[in-house]
């Protein structure tokens, strides 16, 4: 089969093609977008990310967002994402079977050939704790709750018999006890 050649004088001659333009709001934004956008986001990208890609700042991808398709294509994206790496530590925590292919040299007939087998995967015991602690975090969290008002109570001083202490002695007291209940006071 004979090949036609194209003189260059005659690609010069033809007219250039015209690129059509797709339709942008005032932001830049395309409904053209919309799968490269859940694509992006099945990867993991970020607004700060998607800006880069798409050639704009984050806070125009955050105008973007208020349009309810682009939010969608975005979301779509990252629930699948998310789907796909929840479904992945589910496995890694509860363990899997997976087939395996490998090349082993066969001696007696002197090539390699492929061998398939089935390999089994033990629990992943940090896996099971990443889910039970995002599954069930009332019962697995390492940390915990704690609510409190702020309030002090303090047990009510029984009454002292200053019998027997000078006027000095009781003054000592009485200051010492008053110095302490403000630097409790202080404390709070």
């Amino acid at each position: 089969m004979e090949r036609k050649r194209t003189d260059t004088k005659e690609k010069l001659d033809q007219p250039k093609r015209q690129r059509t333009r797709i339709p942008a709001d005032e932001n830049g934004f395309s409904h053209s977008m919309l799968e490269t956008a859940t694509r992006l986001c099945m990867l993991g990208f970020t607004n700060d990310r998607l800006g880069k890609f798409f050639g704009v700042d984050s806070s125009t991808i955050d105008k973007w967002l208020e349009n309810p398709k682009f939010k969608e294509a975005v979301q779509k994206g990252r629930d699948m994402a998310d789907a796909d790496v929840a479904e992945s530590l589910y496995r890694m925590a509860t363990g899997y079977e997976m087939e395996i292919e490998e090349p082993k040299w066969n001696s007696q007939e002197g090539f390699w050939e492929i061998v398939s087998y089935n390999k089994r995967y033990a629990p992943n015991v940090t896996a099971q704790i990443k889910w039970l602690t995002a599954r069930r975090p009332a019962q697995w969290s390492e940390t915990h709750k704690v609510e409190h008002d702020h309030t002090v109570t303090h047990k009510a001083v029984e009454e002292i018999n200053m019998e027997g202490f000078t006027d000095t002695e009781q003054n000592a007291m009485f200051k010492a006890l008053k110095n302490h209940l403000n630097a409790s006071d202080k404390k709070r």
